[in-house]
């Protein structure tokens, strides 16, 4: 089965508020260029879901954000600082910059609040670390994201390369 786990985050919040039905999950997307907007689409697909927040440095990607959030009337910040002080987030969809990645979401677990946190999680061990770390002292949901892990094609690829069906690998080109 494939699982798309960029919803799996929302999914496991809705699940935790299960004996809450008619409460939607609270939301909010820190980041709001490529893949922030990205992740604001699905968020808004969902039908439990509410976005609350928005946070971005740029006005008008925020602006933008604002207007395809605009059911839910979202608040708009450039200080990502003030989604994690909001006591009513439930959950939080990080698409920042790499670098930002491990600092947001360590905030975000540690204030009680679930985490879908694009990759990498951190740009050096150190960083990895520490977010392991809270994500396992939390009690709440870390996801980081993982786009095309569970497709059944990739998962393939990697069997038969594995087995040497290409033969011996002896290049790799990776590009973020």
């Amino acid at each position: 089965m494939d699982v798309d786990r960029r919803f799996f985050l929302l999914g496991s919040a809705i699940a935790a508020q299960a004996f809450q039905p008619e409460r939607p999950v609270n939301t909010a997307v820190i980041g709001t260029g490529n893949r922030g907007s990205f992740l604001l689409q699905g968020v808004l697909r969902q039908p439990n879901a509410k976005v609350l927040a928005l946070c971005d440095i740029k006005p008008d990607r925020l602006d933008k954000a604002a207007s395809a959030a605009a059911r839910d009337n979202p608040a708009t910040y450039a200080d990502w600082r003030r989604i994690i002080d909001r006591k009513d987030v439930d959950a939080v969809f990080i698409g920042t910059p790499p670098y930002l990645h491990s600092e947001m979401a360590i905030a975000a677990l540690q204030a009680g609040k679930h985490v879908y946190c694009e990759k990498p999680i951190g740009v050096n061990a150190a960083q990895v670390r520490a977010l392991v770390a809270a994500a396992k002292a939390s009690k709440t949901v870390f996801v980081p994201g993982q786009q095309l892990r569970s497709l059944r094609q990739v998962g393939e690829a990697v069997r038969r390369i594995r087995e040497g069906v290409i033969g011996d690998v002896i290049v790799v080109k990776a590009q973020r």
